[in-house]
């Protein structure tokens, strides 16, 4: 209501300054009173939000001004129906940012590395979003812009902090990082002194959410291990979420849904809902995806190579991603997509 009593009231102030200048430019009337009013109208405009200027900017003129400014951004729209326009979103896989990579490594790449793919990214017109944004345009809810895509980073480490977060400010850029509860915070394992690659704190995640450019999503608290043991507390699993052998349907559903509750409550707990999950090493089963369902998450990302349309909400289970490594050429990619 705010909003539209506002545009009115702008939208009689314009014809009533596009009168004004009418008479100086067919009067030569030019006096400092008249310069202010105009002065006046275009720090209106500049303070008011994108949907004004949306909404009015195409129709309306000043003098040489249009009201719509060059930094708006094209956005694909749903149909006026309501129906969904099918979107492509490439999904590209990052894990660790280290200065050194060696050679053959293929989840690494080097500060530098991710900067220039990032930039190129933005050279290309391309804007990055959250799973969450691609959630709520399938469910009719928000807009997307013209080309979207998705950086996605798992298992949290601090490198993500480090190199990844100032790039996502500096550029103007979202990213996607799905963390591992129990190594939060972490460079040893629990129960011994031996090292892991260091995770970001608590404290850097929150700073990172809040900040508007991160987005957090759920990687399992303690299921990103090999079959035998767990990593975080040495329980007894699969292979990720994998069942172990002989697992019975009911002990792995009991099994898997209070691991991923337990880092979802953490989550919540800091305000931040997690809605995918990303599964450790790529795997899963269909049972798998039928308890996350019931369980509650809106879709699954998984290390299956692909690009994918999405259509409806069920595209956002079983998520395809491109895997990003030292030596990936991501121009060429791009390149694919047209």
């Amino acid at each position: 209501m705010k909003k539209t009593v506002v545009i009115a009231i702008l939208f009689i102030l314009i014809l009533t300054l596009t009168s004004i200048t009418s008479i100086v430019e067919a009067t030569g009337f030019n006096n400092n009173f008249t310069q202010a009013m105009i002065a006046t109208f275009n720090q209106l405009t500049e303070k008011t939000d994108e949907h004004f200027k949306k909404v009015i900017g195409k129709f309306n003129k000043i003098g040489n001004r249009w009201l719509d400014s060059d930094g708006i951004k094209k956005e694909k729209k749903q149909m006026s129906s309501g129906e969904i326009v099918p979107v492509k979103v490439p999904v590209l896989m990052y894990h660790h940012i280290s200065k050194k990579v060696n050679e053959g490594e293929n989840i690494e790449v080097t500060p530098e590395k991710f900067r220039e793919d990032m930039e190129i990214l933005k050279e290309k017109k391309f804007t990055t979003i959250g799973l969450n944004d691609l959630k709520l345009y399938l469910q009719n809810d928000k807009n997307l812009p013209e080309k979207p895509i998705i950086i996605t980073f798992d298992d949290g480490y601090t490198s993500n902090y480090k190199y990844a977060y100032p790039v996502a400010k500096d550029l103007d850029m979202k990213f996607v990082i799905s963390i591992i509860g129990w190594s939060i915070g972490r460079d040893t394992f629990i129960d011994s002194n031996k090292k892991i690659t260091p995770h970001f704190t608590e404290k850097e995640m929150i700073k990172m959410t809040n900040s508007g450019y991160i987005e957090i999503q759920n990687h399992t608290y303690d299921l990103h291990s090999p079959e035998g043991l767990s990593y975080g507390n040495e329980k007894k699993v699969g292979k990720g979420v994998m069942p172990m052998e002989n697992e019975d349907i009911e002990t792995y559903r009991l099994r898997l849904k209070k691991d991923l509750e337990k880092l979802d409550s953490f989550l919540k707990k800091n305000n931040i809902d997690a809605n995918f999950i990303t599964y450790p090493y790529g795997l899963y089963t269909q049972e798998t995806e039928k308890i996350i369902k019931e369980i509650g998450f809106s879709g699954s990302v998984t290390t299956k190579e692909g690009i994918r349309e999405y259509k409806s909400l069920e595209d956002l289970y079983e998520i395809p991603r491109i895997n990003i490594n030292q030596t990936t050429e991501i121009e060429k990619i791009l390149k694919t997509l047209n």
